[in-house]
């Protein structure tokens, strides 16, 4: 019987490549009577072309077997080990919400207060009006960037509970 070891297919390319002339990559991989024929119609040329496309096919299929080695690491993932990493994910979503929020309160109340000292340096009232009105607008965009991004959280949530 005769035992078949199994080649590697880099080396077989690059022995394609420098050596397709004379077959050697087919001696290599086992297959001698592909080697022979390229041995003896060395002097046309052909098994150099040939040799070469040889060269390049063994050079795909290693890439695409590296291709799917990699997505079977990324497929033996456990399900509870994307439960974690997506639970880690929305909290710390929830974390940096709640940190813009109190970010833009803080924002909101110092603009709140230099308004304040500005109106009562200037002693206008009518741009007390007026300045309430732009709070009240600036009040309302906030309010509504924290519900948009309380909505998204929320459906971050469902989908990771999905």
């Amino acid at each position: 019987m005769l035992k078949v070891l199994r080649r590697n297919k880099t080396i077989a390319g690059v022995l394609a490549i420098f050596a397709g002339t004379i077959g050697l990559h087919c001696f290599y991989m086992g297959n001698y009577k592909k080697g022979l024929i390229y041995l003896l119609f060395f002097w046309t040329g052909i098994p150099t072309v040939l040799g070469i496309i040889d060269g390049a096919r063994l050079f795909t299929q290693v890439a695409e077997e590296d291709d799917l080695e990699t997505d079977d690491q990324v497929t033996s993932i456990s399900d509870e080990t994307v439960e974690e990493v997506t639970k880690k994910a929305v909290e710390e979503i929830e974390k940096t919400v709640e940190k813009t929020e109190t970010a833009e309160k803080e924002v909101v109340e110092a603009e709140k207060t230099e308004a304040d000292e500005t109106d009562k340096d200037l002693g206008n009232s009518d741009v007390d009006d007026i300045d309430e009105t732009e709070e009240n607008d600036e009040d309302d965009e906030v309010e509504e960037k924290i519900k948009s991004l309380r909505k998204m959280n929320s459906r971050r949530k469902k989908k990771c509970q999905k």
